[in-house]
């Protein structure tokens, strides 16, 4: 449904939000980032879209992480001893700061 009020109405930001949060919940995590780049090229500042990638992006790299560590870690370690609060605002602080690279390419 989402899909054809965008085909009608593609700068409705709203709709995309949306959109990308179902396509996340339903595991397709590409289709949902790229709707929610989607937003941020429109709205460079939006924290929704901001909020959701980094959650996409924590949710690929845990699965990486968790993949390597089976190969290469005695079980019971972890090798990021931070708070999951710092690991989230470091993953937040990298998309801004990846958010206004974009927008200063865009400006020149």
């Amino acid at each position: 449904m989402c899909e054809a009020g965008l085909a009608l109405h593609p700068a409705y930001l709203s709709a995309r939000i949306t959109l990308g949060r179902a396509l996340f919940e339903l595991g397709r995590l590409d289709d949902a980032r790229a709707e929610f780049l989607r937003v941020l090229d429109a709205a460079p500042d939006n924290l929704v879209a901001v909020g959701n990638l980094a959650e996409i992006h924590q949710r690929t790299q845990r699965g990486y992480r968790r993949a390597s560590e089976d190969h290469t870690q005695a079980p019971g370690k972890n090798r990021d001893a931070r708070s999951a609060d710092e690991r989230v605002l470091s993953e937040l602080q990298a998309w801004l700061d990846a958010i206004g690279q974009r927008r200063l390419a865009r400006q020149q």
